[in-house]
């Protein structure tokens, strides 16, 4: 059995957060290779104002501060909703392992293949499983790998991409390489059509997409957010299927406003005042050059007339 790549042993620099991952790399010997690279630092857009201040910090913070989600409708799973949802981007998209994603890491698709980062709660989930099963002394084994992963990540959790990024490549890392060489071993022993050696092949074949958050502190070792950002209007559209036809998704309302209400939540904004607000301005007269003044993230509760 081959097995599995371990971690590439040079770092990339990301030279901007919203870009696709770069192919220019650095050896990570110390935090001032990093600050020499010039990671997570914006190189295009010119000096920021507030002379003092970390510009690293600076860049996050606003970029945090623009939180939000979209949703958009598909009558089905078929990755093709999902390949025309992100037509024209590049970048790091991150995923489960449904096959359907496939096609958006293809050198054929149009723009190039994107980035795909795996999901590690995914990986755990199936190693919990048997173990609730069974107590399976080798799914434990590898629970406990990735909770040592977990607990780096709940230390770094909030902090600026390039610190996330030093942090996991000096300390997650080497956990991960070893994870990597625990699973061939794990893998050459047990039946592949086994639940055990099922969960484990499934591990195996998102490998390399499992590695992407080591390379990239903006990318999360999971897809927890995202599902958390899903799960409310799923289960808001389920009790409502009397409701009746897939126009009623498409765009509006199940979408477009499921889409503010939940952007809203992102911000720590109430959503009620915002479209109270908001739509009152539009009637108002606001000016549709302006609209990016009424979005969540630039709503400011305090100075709304009473």
């Amino acid at each position: 059995m081959k097995s599995l790549p371990i971690v590439d042993s040079h770092l990339p620099d990301i030279v901007s957060l919203p870009s696709a991952i770069p192919d220019h790399r650095v050896d990570p010997a110390g935090p001032e290779d990093f600050e020499h690279a010039g990671v997570g630092r914006d190189h295009g857009s010119g000096p920021r104002p507030g002379s003092g201040q970390d510009e690293d910090r600076l860049h996050v913070d606003d970029v945090a501060r623009r939180a939000g989600v979209v949703y958009e409708y598909a009558p089905s799973r078929s990755g093709k909703h999902g390949e025309k949802m992100l037509e024209g981007f590049k970048g790091t998209v991150q995923v489960d392992g449904y096959a359907g994603h496939n096609r958006l890491g293809r050198a054929d698709r149009p723009g190039g293949a994107l980035t795909l980062a795996a999901c590690w709660i995914h990986a755990r989930r199936g190693l919990k499983e048997v173990f609730d099963s069974n107590g399976s002394p080798i799914a434990k084994a590898g629970l406990e790998r990735i909770a040592q992963l977990y607990r780096i990540e709940d230390r770094i959790r909030g902090e600026p991409p390039a610190t996330r990024q030093f942090v996991r490549w000096t300390e997650a890392a080497p956990l991960v390489n070893a994870f990597g060489v625990w699973l061939d071993e794990q893998r050459s022993r047990a039946s592949r059509h086994s639940r055990l050696g099922e969960k484990l092949t499934y591990i195996a074949n998102q490998w390399d997409r499992m590695l992407v958050f080591l390379y990239d502190g903006r990318v999360e070792m999971d897809s927890n957010f995202v599902e958390n950002r899903i799960r409310p209007l799923k289960l808001t559209a389920k009790n409502a299927l009397f409701a009746g036809h897939d126009e009623g998704a498409r765009p509006c309302p199940w979408g477009r406003v499921g889409s503010l209400i939940e952007t809203c939540k992102m911000n720590g904004v109430e959503p009620y005042v915002w479209l109270k607000s908001t739509l009152e301005k539009i009637a108002a007269g606001h000016p549709q050059s302006k609209i990016h003044e009424l979005l969540p993230w630039n709503f400011e509760p305090g100075a709304e007339p009473s």
